[in-house]
């Protein structure tokens, strides 16, 4: 495995997280989210752990 393997472009990360384009990136800005740009292709991504994190602490609040 390499760490691509572990990245997922922002508009994937979206759909599984039920969020617009717009929010993931706010959330990659704040630090909710990890990720970045990639400097050859310059497109931006999410670490699957942290879309695994995020969709975790939603359903244990939800739960709450």
């Amino acid at each position: 495995m390499t760490h691509f393997d572990n990245r997922i472009p922002v508009q994937e990360a979206a759909i599984q997280l039920g969020l617009s384009r717009e929010s993931v990136m706010r959330r990659l800005a704040t630090g909710e989210l990890e990720g970045g740009k990639d400097g050859l292709s310059g497109r931006w991504y999410v670490t699957r752990e942290s879309v695994e994190r995020y969709l975790a602490k939603q359903q244990q609040a939800a739960a709450s």
